[in-house]
Protein backbone atom coordinates (compact mmCIF):
# COMPACT_ATOMS: atom_id res chain seq x y z
CA UNK A 1 0.00 0.00 0.00
CA UNK A 2 2.86 2.14 1.07
CA UNK A 3 4.44 1.33 -2.20
CA UNK A 4 0.97 2.52 -3.90
CA UNK A 5 0.58 5.81 -2.65
CA UNK A 6 4.31 6.85 -4.09
CA UNK A 7 3.61 5.27 -7.10
CA UNK A 8 0.40 7.60 -7.61
CA UNK A 9 1.91 10.40 -6.04
CA UNK A 10 4.88 10.35 -8.19
CA UNK A 11 2.88 9.80 -11.39
CA UNK A 12 0.46 12.81 -10.47
CA UNK A 13 3.23 14.51 -9.67
CA UNK A 14 1.76 16.40 -6.44
CA UNK A 15 3.51 18.06 -3.74
CA UNK A 16 3.38 16.45 -0.64
CA UNK A 17 1.07 18.56 1.14
CA UNK A 18 -1.63 18.64 -1.30
CA UNK A 19 -1.37 14.90 -1.66
CA UNK A 20 -1.88 14.56 2.20
CA UNK A 21 -4.96 17.08 1.95
CA UNK A 22 -6.39 15.19 -0.67
CA UNK A 23 -6.51 11.59 1.18
CA UNK A 24 -7.82 12.87 4.04
CA UNK A 25 -10.60 14.92 2.09
CA UNK A 26 -11.37 11.76 0.72
CA UNK A 27 -11.17 9.62 4.15
CA UNK A 28 -13.35 12.27 5.78
CA UNK A 29 -15.59 11.77 2.85
CA UNK A 30 -16.06 8.41 3.38
CA UNK A 31 -16.08 8.31 7.05
CA UNK A 32 -12.70 6.38 7.22
CA UNK A 33 -10.99 9.13 9.38
CA UNK A 34 -12.03 11.55 12.36
CA UNK A 35 -11.35 14.88 12.43
CA UNK A 36 -9.91 14.15 15.67
CA UNK A 37 -6.99 12.07 14.16
CA UNK A 38 -6.54 14.10 11.18
CA UNK A 39 -3.27 15.20 12.82
CA UNK A 40 -1.29 12.60 13.61
CA UNK A 41 -2.74 10.72 10.52
CA UNK A 42 -1.00 14.07 8.34
CA UNK A 43 2.06 13.54 10.56
CA UNK A 44 2.60 9.81 10.06
CA UNK A 45 1.62 10.49 6.45
CA UNK A 46 4.21 13.02 5.85
CA UNK A 47 6.65 10.51 6.97
CA UNK A 48 5.98 7.46 4.67
CA UNK A 49 5.72 10.08 1.86
CA UNK A 50 9.09 11.89 2.90
CA UNK A 51 11.40 8.14 2.72
CA UNK A 52 13.83 8.71 0.26
CA UNK A 53 14.20 5.25 -0.28
CA UNK A 54 9.93 4.82 -0.93
CA UNK A 55 9.62 7.72 -3.01
CA UNK A 56 12.89 6.31 -5.28
CA UNK A 57 10.84 2.90 -6.02
CA UNK A 58 7.43 4.88 -6.22
CA UNK A 59 8.77 6.78 -9.10
CA UNK A 60 10.47 3.43 -10.67
CA UNK A 61 7.50 1.74 -10.69
CA UNK A 62 5.56 4.91 -12.12
CA UNK A 63 8.09 5.37 -14.86
CA UNK A 64 7.87 1.59 -15.66
CA UNK A 65 4.11 2.03 -16.47
CA UNK A 66 3.63 5.33 -18.67
CA UNK A 67 3.94 2.73 -21.99
CA UNK A 68 0.78 2.66 -23.65
CA UNK A 69 0.84 -0.80 -23.64
CA UNK A 70 2.03 -3.35 -20.88
CA UNK A 71 2.74 -6.61 -20.83
CA UNK A 72 0.39 -8.76 -19.06
CA UNK A 73 1.05 -12.37 -20.11
CA UNK A 74 1.68 -14.74 -23.06
CA UNK A 75 0.89 -18.17 -23.76
CA UNK A 76 1.87 -20.47 -26.97
CA UNK A 77 -0.86 -23.08 -28.11
CA UNK A 78 0.40 -25.49 -30.48
CA UNK A 79 -1.25 -27.57 -32.90
CA UNK A 80 -1.24 -29.98 -35.95
CA UNK A 81 -2.97 -29.08 -39.07
CA UNK A 82 -4.02 -31.38 -41.83
CA UNK A 83 -2.91 -30.74 -45.47
CA UNK A 84 -5.45 -32.65 -47.95
CA UNK A 85 -4.65 -33.84 -51.32
CA UNK A 86 -6.43 -33.30 -54.60
CA UNK A 87 -9.71 -35.79 -52.73
CA UNK A 88 -10.19 -34.31 -48.94
CA UNK A 89 -12.01 -37.12 -48.26
CA UNK A 90 -9.32 -39.19 -48.64
CA UNK A 91 -6.96 -39.07 -45.22
CA UNK A 92 -4.45 -35.99 -45.04
CA UNK A 93 -1.66 -36.57 -47.09
CA UNK A 94 0.51 -34.55 -44.49
CA UNK A 95 0.33 -32.49 -41.49
CA UNK A 96 2.23 -28.95 -40.10
CA UNK A 97 3.01 -28.87 -36.89
CA UNK A 98 2.02 -24.85 -35.86
CA UNK A 99 2.13 -22.25 -33.35
CA UNK A 100 0.10 -19.58 -32.19
CA UNK A 101 1.75 -16.76 -29.59
CA UNK A 102 -1.20 -15.18 -28.17
CA UNK A 103 0.26 -11.77 -26.19
CA UNK A 104 -2.63 -10.02 -23.33
CA UNK A 105 -1.61 -6.56 -22.70
CA UNK A 106 -2.75 -3.92 -20.49
CA UNK A 107 -3.68 -0.79 -22.64
CA UNK A 108 -4.54 2.74 -22.02
CA UNK A 109 -4.94 4.31 -19.22
CA UNK A 110 -7.67 2.17 -17.81
CA UNK A 111 -5.52 -1.01 -17.87
CA UNK A 112 -8.23 -2.88 -19.94
CA UNK A 113 -6.73 -5.91 -20.70
CA UNK A 114 -6.27 -6.47 -25.06
CA UNK A 115 -4.76 -9.10 -26.70
CA UNK A 116 -2.96 -10.15 -30.43
CA UNK A 117 -2.18 -13.63 -31.87
CA UNK A 118 0.70 -14.33 -34.11
CA UNK A 119 1.18 -17.09 -36.33
CA UNK A 120 5.32 -19.20 -35.56
CA UNK A 121 6.78 -21.78 -37.17
CA UNK A 122 9.88 -23.87 -35.99
CA UNK A 123 12.30 -21.28 -36.89
CA UNK A 124 10.21 -18.24 -35.62
CA UNK A 125 10.24 -19.97 -32.28
CA UNK A 126 13.85 -20.41 -32.04
CA UNK A 127 14.20 -16.92 -33.48
CA UNK A 128 12.19 -15.62 -30.61
CA UNK A 129 14.24 -18.04 -28.05
CA UNK A 130 17.10 -16.36 -29.02
CA UNK A 131 15.87 -12.91 -28.95
CA UNK A 132 14.70 -13.70 -25.40
CA UNK A 133 18.13 -14.54 -24.49
CA UNK A 134 19.88 -11.63 -25.99
CA UNK A 135 17.61 -9.28 -24.01
CA UNK A 136 18.11 -10.97 -20.58
CA UNK A 137 22.26 -10.97 -21.50
CA UNK A 138 22.02 -7.26 -22.46
CA UNK A 139 20.04 -6.62 -18.89
CA UNK A 140 22.40 -8.21 -16.98
CA UNK A 141 25.17 -6.31 -19.00
CA UNK A 142 23.72 -2.80 -17.73
CA UNK A 143 22.97 -4.11 -14.54
CA UNK A 144 26.51 -5.29 -14.11
CA UNK A 145 27.63 -1.69 -15.72
CA UNK A 146 25.06 0.22 -12.99
CA UNK A 147 25.99 -1.61 -9.94
CA UNK A 148 29.71 -0.38 -10.86
CA UNK A 149 28.54 2.90 -11.01
CA UNK A 150 27.90 2.56 -7.46
CA UNK A 151 23.46 3.06 -8.40
CA UNK A 152 21.19 1.27 -7.01
CA UNK A 153 18.97 -0.50 -9.55
CA UNK A 154 14.99 -1.18 -8.89
CA UNK A 155 13.44 -3.65 -10.90
CA UNK A 156 9.71 -2.79 -10.88
CA UNK A 157 8.48 -5.68 -11.10
CA UNK A 158 9.87 -7.35 -7.88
Amino acid sequence: MITSLHRVRAYGEVPTDEFISDICESLFEHNDLPRNAESAFRERLTKVLESEPLSIAGKAVALHTEYENLFCSARILTDARPVYGKNPADPPAAMIINHTLKIDYHTGAGGRISEFYVALGSQDLQELQDTLVRADQKAKSLGAVIANANIRLIDPQE
